[in-house]
């Protein structure tokens, strides 16, 4: 039986991995993105000699290991490159993510996958249900500041690459108002993870174990693109973010789409 899962997302500062350690401390089992993009680029990985072989050897130590302050630097503001490192390292962590969750036992009654962009790369479609820690803007600047000591110019470019709250907040099953102390946090994380236990249990007398007959192709209700259906994720229908948000009646203009995602070319928008 597939493990029921949360995917717990939010902007940079917001204070993903605080909601993180939290579900951990009540007994959640917890699959990181970044931790396993960390691990992806150790030395001897062929993440790392992928990004090497196309960044350059300038981007890594004397040891030969990832100086990731130098690859930051390097992306920073060129979306071609940041969208080619994402193109190397974000199949990776999706399959080792999934791939650990499949090992979870049924000792565990749901996860928590930590994704950051889990909307802006339409990774939506692989959890059960969308957790949102949202965050003041200003709150989350002072975090960024502290916390990386990056200037307001390289904080403006980094959340410009990130989905606006509202969006987030919007395409979001639940969300935490993260403004606050850690007890606040707390208390919200505990009344979720009651209602994930019970939603969990729901899921596990509803869904059948998965096999090849669960599964079927159907139809992105936006752009008719070609998908997989399954009793594990039945109501996620949509390709990716994009199509999710035009469903929603937010369309992907210029100032709204999801950076790195192409444009859908819609029978509304040709010429007659």
């Amino acid at each position: 039986m597939p493990v029921y899962k949360i995917g717990l997302t939010g902007g940079m500062g917001s204070g993903k991995s605080t909601a993180a350690k939290v579900f951990s401390e009540l007994g959640i089992s917890v699959i990181d993105a970044d931790i396993i993009a960390r691990e992806l680029v150790k030395l001897g990985q062929p993440a790392l000699a992928e990004i090497a072989a196309f960044f350059g050897k300038e981007i890594l130590t004397s040891k030969g290991e990832l100086n990731r302050t130098r690859l930051r630097n390097l992306i920073f503001e060129n979306e071609k490159l940041r969208s080619k490192l994402e193109s190397i390292l974000h199949p990776r962590i999706l399959q080792e993510m999934h791939s650990q969750a499949g090992k979870l036992t049924a000792s565990n009654p749901y996860c928590i996958l930590v994704i950051p962009l889990l909307l802006e790369t339409a990774q939506e479609c692989y959890v059960n249900r969308i957790l949102v820690i949202d965050t003041l803007n200003d709150t989350q600047r002072h975090r960024i500041k502290i916390r990386d000591g990056l200037s307001d110019k390289k904080i403006n470019a980094i959340l410009r690459t990130q989905c606006p709250p509202a969006l987030r907040l919007a395409a979001a099953d639940d969300s935490i108002s993260n403004n606050t102390d850690l007890a606040a946090l707390y208390h919200q994380i505990k009344c979720y993870h009651q209602q994930y236990l019970i939603l969990a249990q729901q899921h596990a007398i509803a869904c059948p174990i998965m096999n090849e007959h669960t599964k079927r192709p159907i139809y992105c209700p936006t752009c008719k693109a070609e998908i997989t259906w399954s009793e594990e994720n039945p109501w996620r229908p949509f390709c990716s973010q994009r199509c999710r948000l035009i469903d929603l009646g937010a369309w992907a203009t210029e100032s709204h789409r999801i950076p790195g995602e192409d444009t859908v070319k819609l029978d509304s928008d040709t010429e007659e």
